[in-house]
């Protein structure tokens, strides 16, 4: 959920990392939320992490797939319905992580969908939350010109695409689009691997501020032309 108002922090299906234990330790959270069901977060999990909240529970959201799961996010977090959606292809994380703190910052939701269809369950997630508008995040290779029709049939008012030649430009494509530039601070993380951005888009969400991604060993000039405008 974009906008769910806190931290995100990883565990493995079976324990609690002693570094999440510490810290949610430190937070004192009223509510736990657990993404994934027990393939990935076991029940003994879950239950131990109720421990840390002062609600004294922890709540599974869940779904039969990844696209459940985000539908089952995003439904609770947005219960009485949401204006902007930003659709990624839940094939590859870039574009989602890159989308996230964009969803924070215009309060609004981020599902996922196959290349080209919508899942039953992210189909039913927009008609739960009725956005007027549904912004596809990369291009016509992550999310067919198919997708745009389905998504008029489902009613959505505005279907736009932000976009780049690759997962670098997309980040900054998105940046260009939500941001105006002297923001206070910007997130940078690598676009190889996803746990750090993972980690990163809830916490650019939560200051309201773009995450940006680069590679291991040098930042794409795309990038740094976005860092520039950003931060003028």
């Amino acid at each position: 959920a974009a906008n769910a108002g806190g931290p995100l922090l990883r565990v493995t299906r079976d324990g609690t990392p002693a570094e999440t234990r510490a810290e949610l330790a430190r937070l004192r959270p009223q509510e736990i939320y657990v993404a994934g069901g027990t393939a990935v977060i076991s029940h003994s999990v879950v239950n131990s992490l109720g421990g840390y909240a002062t609600s004294g529970k922890a709540t599974r959201l869940a779904g039969a797939d990844r696209y459940g799961t985000a539908a089952a996010v995003a439904t609770s977090a947005f219960a009485n319905g949401v204006e902007v959606v930003y659709l990624a292809t839940g094939l590859g994380f870039a574009d989602a992580l890159s989308a996230g703190a964009a969803a924070a910052a215009v309060d609004g939701a981020v599902l996922l969908s196959n290349p080209d269809r919508l899942p039953a369950s992210i189909a039913g997630a927009l008609r739960t939350l009725r956005p007027s508008q549904v912004i596809l995040v990369g291009g016509t290779a992550a999310l067919s010109s198919g997708i745009e029709a389905e998504l008029k049939a489902l009613g959505v008012a505005t279907v736009r695409r932000i976009s780049g030649s690759n997962r670098y430009a997309t980040a900054a494509a998105i940046s260009v689009d939500t941001f105006a530039p002297d923001v206070p601070a910007v997130l940078l993380a690598t676009g190889a691997q996803f746990p750090d951005a993972l980690a990163g888009a809830a916490a650019a969400g939560e200051l309201g501020v773009p995450l940006l991604l680069t590679e291991p060993t040098r930042t794409p000039s795309v990038i740094i032309n976005e860092l520039r405008r950003l931060l003028k």
